[in-house]
C-alpha cells in the first residue's frame, strides 16, 4: 500500500483500528479507490467496510461518490426520493414499500430539507389507487 495511503490512515483512524482499516482496503487494487474510501469514511471503520463492499460491485460509485461531495450526494438522493414519491403519488408504482421508505428516510435524515414532511407525504400514498 503506498505511504500516502497509510499516512490517512495514521492521521484519520484511531491506533486500534488501523490494522482494521488496513485488511480491508487490501481487498482493493486501486488506490484512487482507497483513497476515496478513505475520504468519504471520515475516520469511521463501519464506513470504510461498508465503502468497500460498494467498490468490491462496483468502485466507480465509491470515485463518483467522493468527487461529488457530499451536498451533491444530499441533494441527489432527495430529488432521487422526490421523483420516486410523485410517481407513486400519481399511481405509476404498482408496489410502493412506504415503510421502507419512511426508515429509508429517516435512515438519511440528515440529506433531506424536511424529513418529516417527505414522511408525512409518503404515509398518504396509497399503492395502486
Amino acid at each position: 500500500m503506498k505511504r500516502k495511503i497509510l499516512d490517512k490512515i495514521d492521521k484519520d483512524f484511531h491506533e486500534n483500528d488501523q490494522s482494521a482499516v488496513i485488511d480491508c482496503l487490501s481487498t482493493i487494487e486501486l488506490d484512487d479507490v482507497r483513497m476515496a474510501i478513505l475520504t468519504l469514511a471520515k475516520g469511521n471503520v463501519d464506513s470504510v467496510a461498508s465503502l468497500t463492499e460498494s467498490a468490491i460491485k462496483d468502485y466507480r460509485d465509491v470515485l463518483m461518490w467522493a468527487e461529488m461531495g457530499e451536498d451533491k450526494i444530499k441533494a441527489e438522493f432527495e430529488r432521487n426520493m422526490l421523483s420516486i414519491i410523485k410517481m407513486a403519488e400519481r399511481g405509476w408504482v404498482d408496489a410502493f414499500d412506504s415503510e421502507g421508505f419512511i426508515e429509508l428516510v429517516k435512515a438519511n435524515a440528515s440529506a433531506v430539507k424536511d424529513p418529516g414532511k417527505m414522511i408525512e407525504r409518503i404515509k398518504r400514498i396509497k399503492p395502486g389507487e
